[in-house]
């Protein structure tokens, strides 16, 4: 397994939001990201019991995120970070 650089990262949601984690970050950060599908948006605010919140996180989280005018990665393994784009 690759090891993540988390030196420069921010933590944007922590892992106490459990399943709902994604559903946080995309209420947080969605207006942020780049190329995001309008429906890939809804699919993650409807919630985890919804059929295709998994495989819409799969997506959204292979978008950049730009934040102030820097770019990061979605990087999530429990908690959710950005790690900036060098």
């Amino acid at each position: 397994m690759e090891t993540i650089d988390l030196t420069d990262a921010i933590l944007v949601v922590d892992s106490h939001h459990g399943v709902y984690a994604p559903q946080f970050f995309i209420q947080q950060f969605a207006d942020k990201m780049v190329g995001l599908p309008d429906d890939v948006k809804q699919d993650l605010l409807a919630g985890p019991d919804n059929e295709y919140y998994w495989d819409a996180w799969d997506y959204a989280s292979s978008c950049l995120v730009v934040v102030n005018g820097e770019k990061y990665y979605i990087h999530h393994e429990e908690d959710i970070w950005l790690i900036p784009v060098n």
